[in-house]
């Protein structure tokens, strides 16, 4: 179409070409946040498995189901007991560890064990706690914690970031609520307990899309109970087990480590009827924010208009 235009038609063309562009630019300079507000760096390589114990801790690991690939970091030793369990991925150790990981039932897990290069994940992991740890909250629930009396966490468009106290649910259920373009990052400071309860997205929120962080050292578990999103816990041990049938896996990914510490007696512990599916593939994934969505149109807008702008000269 470009190669047949004349002198008018281009001057014509050129014109609607700039008008949107234009918009566009105003747009950009509307949303673009502050630079005190920039967004999460997201998981990296570390995003890529549904358990993976970073680093110095020992893995736990019984009777439960994985859907997914297990990576075992730099100074990570095991103990794994075959039963029940169930892996639908592979599992991954540290080419630094001496041995690798043995215990599991025949056929398990069903991609293999392999040695790997697993420095980018950790370094990765350590990049998003970073990360998560300097946000700026800008979203409030009441009492700053989940108990049984929160009901529904309605969020805002594009990144929530929540500070929470603690999380603790007996026999309870809370729901995550929002759309398919929002994120929830909360920070939890002190507990994490789910017990005989659940925590779920819903009105179009993705598990992929929330994020448990913890900056300190505190008791993370999940007895009879499950959530969606992705445990992101460097500074401290993580005990799991018994999903029950009824409330349906864990929707999302464990990253975890005694990461500070190096005390080889914290676990990672995953064991009696723990059950996890990482959906899509993938744990948490950020939405790109309106700016950067803005910012991917007029640079292709900008392009057109170059290549337009050449096409006319050379006919003029």
């Amino acid at each position: 179409m470009l190669k047949h235009l004349s002198v008018p038609n281009c001057v014509r063309f050129l014109k609607i070409l700039i008008a949107p562009t234009a918009i566009l630019a105003a747009s950009f300079d509307l949303a673009a946040p502050t630079p005190c507000s920039a967004g999460f760096v997201g998981l990296g390589q570390a995003g890529k498995y549904t358990l993976f114990d970073v680093s110095n801790s020992q893995f736990q690991f019984n009777n439960s189901t994985v859907g997914g690939d297990v990576a075992l970091g730099p100074g990570t030793t095991y103990n794994i007991s075959g039963g029940t369990e169930a892996i639908s991925g592979a599992v991954y150790y540290d080419q630094s560890n001496p041995t690798a990981p043995s215990g599991f039932s025949p056929g398990v897990p069903t991609g293999g064990i392999h040695s790997a290069i697993l420095a980018q994940a950790v370094a990765d992991a350590r990049a998003a706690d970073a990360s998560a740890a300097g946000l700026t909250a800008n979203l409030v629930v009441s009492g700053n914690q989940i108990t049984n009396s929160t009901g529904t966490i309605t969020g805002h468009a594009g990144e929530n970031i929540i500070d929470l106290t603690q999380v603790n649910l007996t026999n309870g259920s809370v729901l995550i609520n929002g759309t398919a373009t929002e994120t929830f990052i909360f920070r939890v400071s002190g507990q994490f307990s789910v017990g005989n309860s659940t925590i779920r997205v819903t009105g179009g929120v993705l598990p992929e899309h929330v994020l448990w962080y913890f900056p300190n050292t505190s008791t993370i578990k999940s007895s009879n109970g499950s959530f969606d999103g992705t445990i992101l816990a460097l500074h401290s041990p993580v005990q799991f087990d018994n999903t029950p049938t009824g409330l349906g896996p864990i929707r999302g990914a464990v990253i975890a480590t005694d990461d500070v510490n190096n005390n080889q007696n914290w676990v990672f512990s995953t064991v009696s009827g723990f059950d996890i599916v990482d959906i899509d593939g993938h744990s948490f994934v950020p939405v790109p924010e309106p700016g950067s969505i803005i910012l991917a149109g007029i640079a292709g807008a900008g392009a057109l208009l170059l290549i337009v702008r050449r096409r006319c000269r050379r006919e003029n």
